[in-house]
C-alpha cells in the first residue's frame, strides 16, 4: 500500500522517519552521513533523514512498504539509493518541525528488526532553485521492506543536489546497529 501527499512540509532541506528509541547524539552524526554519504539519505536505528532540494516548503511524497525488494525504478527517478536501518518496531513520518504525519501510520509493518529503505527522488534541483516552495516542485518515494543489514547501495545520483554530497570513490556507508547490539558485540 502506498500513501501519497502533495503537502509534505520540509525545512532545512530535510524530513524524517522516527522511531521511539532514537540514539543520543544522532542529529550531528546524521548530518555528517547525509552530506558525506550517498547524497540522498542517511539512517541509523529508529531514524532516517532524507535530503531535499527545497529548503522550506512542500514536496510530493509517496511512502509505502513491500514484502521484499521492489522492482528496479524507472528512469524518471533522478536519484535512487537503498540503505538499511534497524527499527524497534515503530517508524513514523515526521516533518522537520517535529510533527508526526498521521497518514502513513507505522511504516515498520513487520515489527522489530532490520529494514531496507529505497529513497527515490526527482526535481530536487528545481526545489533548490525555488528555495521556498508553496507548491511541490520535487517528488520523493520511500519504500521499506524487511531485509538483513547491508551497506548503502547507490543505484544513481543524477541531480546536482545529490552529486554535491556523493563521492563514488568513498566506501559505501555501513548500517549502524542498535545500541544493545553494539554493547553485546
Amino acid at each position: 500500500m502506498m500513501w501519497t501527499t502533495d503537502a509534505m512540509h520540509v525545512a532545512y532541506c530535510q524530513y524524517f522517519l522516527y522511531g521511539p528509541e532514537l540514539p543520543d547524539g544522532w542529529d550531528a552524526h546524521a548530518l555528517d552521513r547525509l552530506f558525506h554519504g550517498n547524497g540522498v539519505a542517511a539512517g541509523c536505528p529508529d531514524h532516517l533523514t532524507v535530503l531535499c532540494g527545497t529548503h522550506t516548503g512542500l514536496v510530493r511524497l509517496a511512502v509505502g512498504s513491500a514484502g521484499g525488494r521492489p522492482p528496479e525504478p524507472g528512469p524518471e527517478w533522478e536519484s535512487v539509493v537503498e540503505l538499511s536501518l534497524y527499527s524497534s518496531g515503530e517508524l513514523r513520518l515526521r516533518a522537520w518541525d517535529g510533527v508526526d504525519v498521521a497518514g502513513p501510520g507505522n511504516l515498520a509493518r513487520a515489527g522489530r528488526g532490520w529494514y531496507r529503505v529505497r529513497v527515490q527522488t526527482r526535481g530536487r534541483d528545481r526545489g533548490r532553485e525555488a528555495d521556498t516552495a508553496a507548491r511541490a516542485v520535487e517528488e520523493h518515494r520511500l519504500t521499506l521492506w524487511p531485509a538483513p543489514p547491508a551497506p548503502d547501495l547507490v543505484l544513481r545520483v543524477g541531480d546536482l543536489t545529490g552529486r554535491r554530497h556523493h563521492d563514488p570513490r568513498r566506501p559505501a556507508p555501513q548500517p549502524i546497529s542498535p545500541p544493545a547490539a553494539r554493547r553485546a558485540a
